[in-house]
C-alpha cells in the first residue's frame, strides 16, 4: 500500500516544459474559449493544448485570493490547475516557451517574475493533486509518455536533423547518396563475379 502512495504521489509530479519538450511533448494554445481548466493530452502525438492564460500586475493577488477561497470551501479546483502550471514552469525558459507557444501572454514583460509567481504561489500550499482530479490522471499520462525512450529519441531526431528546410534537405541528400553509392557497389561486384564472356 506504501509503495502505492509512493507511485502516486510521484505521478503527480510533471518534469518541466522545457524538459517535457525535449521528450517530445508538444506544447499547443487550445481553442478560444476553453475554460483553463480545459487542458487536454494526446498519448498518440504527444500533445498537449493548454489554453491561454494572461499574466497582468494583479494575477498574483486574484490567483492568491482564489486558493484561499478554496483552501476556506474545502475545495481545491483551481489550486490543482495552479499546482499543475508550477510544475511546468521552473524557470523563465519555461516562460519563454510557453509564451512562444500562445499558452501565456505575458503583459509584464519579464519571464522572471512570471516563474516566481507559479513558484511562490504553490510554496505555501499543501502540493497535492486529489486523486479525483482531472489533473491526477493528466500527470500520469504526461508521465508515462515522457518516460518512454522512443519519444526522446525522435524528439531529438526532429530537433537536430529537421528544425529547418535546409537540414531535412541535407539529409535526404545524404541518404541518397548513401542509396546511390550502394547500388554502385552491388553493381561492381555482381560484375566482378560474373565477368561478362566473349
Amino acid at each position: 500500500m506504501e509503495s502505492d502512495n509512493k507511485r502516486k504521489q510521484s505521478d503527480q509530479f510533471i518534469k518541466s516544459a522545457t524538459t517535457l519538450e525535449e521528450f517530445g511533448v508538444v506544447f499547443k494554445k487550445a481553442e478560444k474559449g476553453a475554460k483553463l481548466r480545459d487542458i487536454t493530452f494526446t498519448k498518440n502525438g504527444g500533445l498537449l493544448k493548454i489554453p491561454q492564460l494572461m499574466i497582468s500586475d494583479r494575477t498574483e493577488t486574484i490567483f492568491r485570493n482564489l486558493v484561499a477561497y478554496e483552501k476556506y470551501i474545502e475545495k481545491s479546483d483551481f489550486t490543482d490547475y495552479l499546482f499543475f502550471m508550477d510544475c511546468l514552469i521552473n524557470s523563465p525558459k519555461d516562460v519563454e516557451l510557453l509564451r512562444h507557444r500562445g499558452i501565456i501572454e505575458n503583459m509584464l514583460g519579464d519571464n522572471e517574475y512570471v516563474s516566481l509567481m507559479f513558484n511562490k504561489i504553490c510554496s505555501y500550499v499543501v502540493t497535492e493533486i486529489s486523486t479525483d482530479s482531472d489533473f491526477d490522471g493528466l500527470c500520469q499520462d504526461i508521465n508515462e509518455y515522457s518516460a518512454r525512450r522512443r519519444n526522446k529519441w525522435m524528439a531529438k531526431l526532429q530537433r537536430q536533423y529537421f528544425s529547418s528546410p535546409w537540414s531535412s534537405i541535407s539529409v535526404l541528400a545524404a541518404i541518397v547518396l548513401l542509396g546511390l553509392t550502394t547500388v554502385q557497389t552491388v553493381f561492381s561486384i555482381i560484375s566482378y563475379t560474373n565477368p561478362k564472356q566473349s
